[in-house]
């Protein structure tokens, strides 16, 4: 995450993703 300094919307879309994937792992996981 080195352009989490100079790019904080691209960051937080990047966190708002990781979320989603990791929801997403989940849910798949629990089927």
């Amino acid at each position: 995450m080195i352009f989490a300094d100079k790019k904080p919307i691209i960051h937080g879309l990047g966190v708002l993703g990781y979320a989603l994937l990791i929801n997403f792992l989940i849910f798949t996981d629990s089927i």
